[in-house]
This record gives C-alpha cells, structure tokens and sequence, in this order.
C-alpha cells in the first residue's frame, strides 16, 4: 500500500504555488500610476475644482459651445484647444480647432475689500483641419477615454498641470478623463504629446501646418494601434479556453 503520509503536504505545498503564481501575476500585470488617464465627473471639471471656476469662464466664455474634442491644462500656464463643431455634428470638409492661451493679469487689491478672482487675458488662433485627421483625432480620443482606471491609492498631487480632456461623439454622452505625471512614454504620456501636437499646429504658420499634421497623424496612429492592439489581447485571453 502505497505511503500518503505525505499527500496532504504536497497539496498544501501545490495550493500555495497557485496562489503565489497568481498574486505574482496579478501584480505584475497591474497599470503603473500615471499609465492611463483617470475619470473625472463629467467634462467640466475645470469649473468645479482647482484652480476654479474663474479658469473655465476664461477658457470658454464666450467661445462656440459644440466642442466633440477638447484638452485643456490648468498648469501655470493654462491653455485649452477643442473642436468647433457648430451647426454640424458631423465633419464635412474641415473642422475649425481653436486654441486658447491664458496670461494671467494681477488685480489690484484695496484694503478692506475682499480679493477678487485673479483676470486673464486670451490669446485665441484658429486652424482648419481636413475631416480625415479630425475623425483620426476623434477615434483616439474616444478610445483613451474609453480606457479610464482609478488609482485609489496613488494619486497625483503637485504642482504639475493635470490634462483634462472629453469627447462627444453624435448620439453619445460626453466621455471625461484626466491625468498627471503621466508614466514615461506610456499611452497616457503619448496622448498628452497628441494634444501638445493639436496646439502647435493651430498655431502653426498656414504654410508650416502640413508638417505639423503629419507628425500628429504619425503619432496619433501609433497611439491608436498600440491601444487597438492592447485591446486584442485582452479579448483573446478572456476568450481562451481554461487548461
């Protein structure tokens, strides 16, 4: 008769592997902080947190309302870009992408009277975008938007702007997203760049924005691929069969 004096033991021992394999899985394959963007209430976050709502009015007041694209930064020096889509929902030759750069303006303060919220004045520029880049723009907005994760533990807190961007497609609900302290050459950081891309070449000299566009477009398809390509995978292995 054979000896299974030991078969509790072995199985305790093989228990304990899998937990251990899949802890050490889990783990390694959990998003660095600053990987993706984080949620945010809704797309107007700007006018409800920091630094406040003095920032948004000066962003958009008085600005065209309908914006399917937008990113706007609250750093030191503020800048905002969104699509202006009036009077249409859909794209038909060119899109107009506004920029807006703030510079903030002191307040005189008097004694005895409460300070005022700090006055900006804007530098706006606006550009034409061929419909082809504007969805190419709209498609990896909605899918980094799409991709959100929280990080409860973690989060950022400093001095560096924090990137708020949202996109509204035809017939859907605004998607919102943040982040800061982007992780180094992750999805998140790529996008930042795309946005810092959208804004150079609003303000591109007219004959300078073709190649501007083409850096973007490069980068936008690189960043959409490589998100597409991550998505693939996670479906693949939900879908793999148990072994």
């Amino acid at each position: 008769m054979p000896n299974t004096s030991s078969l509790p033991k072995l199985l305790a021992v093989g228990c304990l592997s899998g937990v251990f394999a899949m802890s050490h899985r889990a783990v390694a394959e959990a998003p660095l902080y600053g990987s993706f963007l984080e949620p945010e209430p809704g797309p107007y976050t700007l006018a409800r947190e920091r630094p406040g709502p003095e920032l948004y009015d000066a962003f958009f007041f008085g600005m065209p309302r309908a914006r399917q694209i937008q990113v706007a930064t609250d750093g030191t020096a503020p800048e905002a870009v969104f699509s202006d889509n009036m009077g249409s929902d859909l794209c038909e030759r060119t899109m107009t992408f506004i920029h807006i750069k703030l510079r903030r303006q002191s307040v005189p303060q008097r004694e005895g009277v409460p300070s005022l919220a700090p006055s900006y004045d804007r530098d706006i520029t606006k550009a034409e975008l061929d419909c082809t880049t504007a969805v190419l723009l709209g498609n990896v907005w909605e899918t980094m938007l799409t991709e959100l994760r929280y990080y409860p533990n973690v989060r950022g807190v400093g001095d560096a702007a924090a990137y708020h961007f949202s996109y509204a497609a035809p017939g859907m609900l605004v998607k919102s997203g943040f982040t800061q302290f982007p992780e180094p050459n992750s999805r998140a950081d790529q996008f930042v760049r795309v946005a810092h891309q959208l804004m150079e070449y609003v303000d591109s000299p007219a004959k300078e924005r073709e190649g501007a566009k083409n850096e973007m477009v490069r980068q936008t398809t690189r960043l959409l691929q490589s998100a597409r390509d991550r998505n693939a995978r996670s479906v693949g292995a939900t879908r793999a069969p148990a072994k």
